[in-house]
């Protein structure tokens, strides 16, 4: 537990996306992807009529660093890696598909609840499938 948490610690320090001192909007940025973005684990953005349902136990985010969405001391925004985040809320274990392409190509592992470390960084390209155990969260990184 507490190398998990320093681990956290870490990546909250490495990353300013983790920082964002206000909320996310779902808004696109000069790169026409939006500043979060939520999928079903076929890869597949969420749809509107969707968020009201209460069978989904399974999904992903995007966290669009790129916007620059934190401010250094002086005003300039801070660039920083896109992330995909993996919920898997189910009991069982399932296969997430990443998403298309213009979400990011090369995408790095840094964080998985269902290992003590993340020192093997796994590398997946947009369209792969992870295989994710029930009750867990995988967190990659795509610079």
């Amino acid at each position: 537990l507490l190398n998990f948490t320093q681990q956290l610690i870490q990546l909250r320090r490495n990353y300013p996306v983790f920082c964002k001192a206000n909320w996310f909007k779902g808004k696109a940025g000069e790169d026409h992807l939006e500043d979060i973005a939520w999928f079903y684990h076929t890869g597949e953005p969420v749809s509107e009529k969707d968020w009201n349902e209460a069978f989904a136990k399974t999904s992903a985010v995007f966290l669009n660093g790129k916007l620059g969405c934190v401010t250094s001391g002086n005003g300039e925004k801070i660039k920083d890696n896109n992330f995909y985040i993996i919920f898997n809320a189910y009991e069982e274990t399932r296969e997430f598909k990443l998403p298309e392409e213009r979400y990011g190509d090369r995408w790095v592992k840094l964080l998985d609840t269902n290992e003590p470390t993340t020192e093997n960084k796994s590398i997946h390209r947009s369209g792969d499938s992870l295989t994710v155990p029930g009750r867990s969260i995988v967190l990659l990184s795509c610079q």
